[in-house]
């Protein structure tokens, strides 16, 4: 797995498609057939949907692509003027989705701020939902962002180490400590007692589970990164909000609900070995190693399960805050809220 994220996974593909254009297509001129370059085009894009079949902002950024091609079928513009406006139309995704992170982190900040008193609090997240996961910025770290930035009452971030790909640990624990964001990083098994143990030693309380999306459904149920389901448990046993951020282009209209969702499931190598760092007090290099920790073992691994909408607070996009219905207990995504 060389990307991951939803939404990178789309730019990556786009961004990767232009590109793959342009080394084959640049010395194009008038005579070039437009018919060879859609040719091209669409027998790529198949190609590349076939590869994260959970997350859905890979196949929007497909679909809006094939688009562009149908439209030129029309318009037959010159071989050349479609190749331009095809690469500007990728690098496009790039700055939409930028943009929208920002508007998630601030609308997201705006109806937490707005919920919780003056009191110092904590929040929680899993997986990494941050630029490495993004364009830029982020869609629940991007919330988390915004309130540092904003929220003076935000006292501390806890973030699950994410097992068994470790991307808490690897990479969004990596986010806060380069933006110095006080943090600390946990193991997936300690979030109850973690709970338990602010109590206790009357530290700030975590107040709100934030996590991202891989695909959300219309009526609010979402896939996520394995894990996510049983925090959704835990915000729900302690009284807490739990918050879900994602792009509009993560949500998927024609599933009515999380059992129509594919769930990808990943090698057996994820949980069987460990990579990272060699720790070598006598060199001062920095050799990468894989090892082998449970040769042969059986392992079922998916990598995303679906958490119910009834288990999540909001649902934050960049356009709106989705709430739960009180009465039906779920969302209906496919209308604005009031």
């Amino acid at each position: 797995m060389q990307v991951r994220g939803a939404p990178l996974i789309a730019i990556v593909a786009a961004l990767g498609l232009a590109s793959h254009l342009l080394s084959e297509f640049a010395d194009c001129t008038d005579e070039t057939p437009l018919s060879t370059v859609h040719d091209f085009l669409l027998c790529n894009i198949e190609f590349l949907k076939t590869s994260r079949p959970t997350a859905v902002n890979l196949f929007e950024a497909m679909g809006l692509l094939s688009s562009a091609i149908t439209k030129s079928l029309l318009d037959q513009p010159s071989t050349p003027v479609f190749v331009t406006s095809f690469v500007e139309l990728c690098e496009s995704l790039l700055a939409r989705d930028i943009a929208d992170n920002k508007a998630i982190g601030k609308n997201g900040a705006t109806f937490l701020s707005q919920k919780l008193d003056s009191a110092p609090y904590s929040v929680l997240t899993h997986c990494n939902t941050g630029a490495l996961a993004t364009a830029g910025y982020g869609t629940a770290l991007g919330i988390i962002r915004s309130l540092h930035s904003d929220s003076p009452n935000l006292s501390h971030v806890y973030c699950t180490e994410t097992r068994p790909y470790n991307q808490g640990a690897r990479l969004t624990a990596f986010e806060l400590h380069s933006e110095n964001i006080p943090y600390t990083l946990i193991t997936d098994s300690m979030v109850s007692y973690l709970f338990e143990s602010l109590k206790a030693a009357n530290k700030p309380p975590i107040k709100a589970i934030i996590v991202g999306a891989d695909r959300v459904c219309r009526n609010g149920d979402v896939a996520n990164k394995i894990g996510t389901l049983q925090l959704s448990i835990i915000a729900n046993h302690f009284g807490i909000d739990f918050i879900v951020a994602a792009p509009s282009t993560t949500v998927d209209l024609s599933l009515q609900n999380g059992s129509q969702i594919p769930i990808e499931h990943r090698p057996s190598s994820e949980m069987l070995q460990v990579s990272g760092i060699l720790i070598n007090n006598s060199s001062l290099s920095l050799d990468r190693a894989a090892v082998s920790i449970a040769p042969e073992f059986n392992v079922w691994n998916p990598s995303f399960d679906v958490t119910p909408a009834s288990n999540i607070s909001a649902i934050v996009t960049e356009k709106f805050v989705y709430t739960r219905n009180p009465i039906s207990n779920d969302f209906d995504l496919s209308v604005s809220p009031l």
